[in-house]
């Protein structure tokens, strides 16, 4: 079977879903983290590379066409992003406690040794350098002034 969780899409919609179930708290960590991956989903669907695949065995993997790219974007990036943006948080701790589930995540890929570069079909290095530059503008915006008239509630 093929290893779904290698994806950090999987990790963060497995999050939402628990938070709709009422398994995990609404909190500024779940919504930056639907922030940051809404963002990066979008870009890789909409910018580079602009290819997805869906392997479900080892020797089988499918080319996504254009309108099964932006189906899938649309439910597993951006679908739970608005969903989650607006609602009132359960929990009020700050979004940078998003890194746990990540490290999670990165310490999951490293003991299954996964190729991260091949995972996305980018650099990992680039690919981690905008997901954390995003992450710091985000918090930034939350506890300065400056992003005072766009914070996620």
């Amino acid at each position: 079977m093929y290893n779904m969780l290698q994806y950090w899409s999987t990790w963060n919609y497995l999050w939402f879903a628990g938070s709709k179930l009422k398994v995990f708290k609404i909190t500024n960590a779940l919504k930056t983290s639907l922030m940051v991956t809404s963002i990066l989903g979008g870009s890789l669907v909409y910018i580079y590379p602009r290819k997805m695949f869906v392997e479900y065995k080892k020797d089988v993997r499918i080319k996504l066409n254009k309108v099964q790219m932006m189906i899938s974007d649309f439910l597993f990036h951006q679908m739970p992003f608005l969903l989650t943006i607006n609602a009132a948080n359960e929990e009020n701790i700050c979004g940078a406690e998003a890194v746990i589930p990540f490290m999670g995540w990165l310490n999951y890929n490293y003991y299954m040794n996964t190729n991260m570069d091949s995972l996305y079909g980018v650099k990992f290095n680039k690919f981690l350098v905008l997901g954390l530059g995003l992450f710091t503008c985000i918090g930034i915006g939350q506890h300065s002034e400056i992003g005072k008239s766009f914070r996620i509630k």
